[in-house]
């Protein structure tokens, strides 16, 4: 019937029972040792290094080809998404907007993109959100820019806006951490 007579508490040997063993979801939480939730369970990054630009921009948000993919192992945990945009954007009302999306979905607020100045230079521009996703599938995350004011304001990733693009390009940055529940 499944049960061992005259076994005392700490009659096994060490090692006899591992994870192997123990079938799905037969420990609960509250059996582990505290702090053992909200462990990294895997990281995964991504790079544009190459510079971007986008004229006469509209409300409709669009991909800068900054993007990662990321499996996560139980569609109970979360990621935690940040991201670092070296952008600049060239626009009478300053409503040009970074967002992340995942998928095809935006998540989070808009990061508004700081006005170049007479110089053209870029700033880095900071993006962290912690994301429920509810799923085990593939996801993918990426950054993507719009002018929320819809008034054609050009858009600069990775680069100012003097010069052909010869200058120092830049490198933008996403990472993703799978976040035990």
């Amino acid at each position: 019937n499944g049960t061992i007579t005259g076994l005392s508490v700490g009659g096994l040997p060490d090692g006899t029972v591992d994870e192997d063993t123990l079938a799905n979801n037969a420990v609960a939480s509250g059996k582990l040792a505290s702090g053992v939730g909200g462990k990294c369970l895997q990281v995964v990054h991504g790079d544009l290094s190459t510079a971007y630009s986008r004229t006469s921009c509209t409300s409709t948000y669009t991909t800068t080809g900054l993007s990662a993919s990321i499996t996560p192992v139980s569609s109970s945990n979360s990621v935690l998404v940040i991201t670092t945009v070296y952008a600049m954007s060239v626009t009478n009302h300053n409503y040009s907007a970074l967002k992340i999306f995942r998928d095809s979905t935006g998540i989070g607020n808009p990061r508004q993109i700081s006005n170049g100045d007479r110089y053209g230079y870029i700033t880095p521009q900071t993006i962290v959100w912690k994301d429920s996703p509810s799923s085990s599938s593939a996801i993918t995350y990426s950054v993507q820019v719009a002018d929320e004011n819809n008034d054609g304001s050009t858009i600069y990733v990775n680069r100012g806006s003097l010069g052909s693009g010869s200058e120092q390009i830049c490198t933008s940055s996403i990472v993703l951490m799978e976040i035990s529940a």
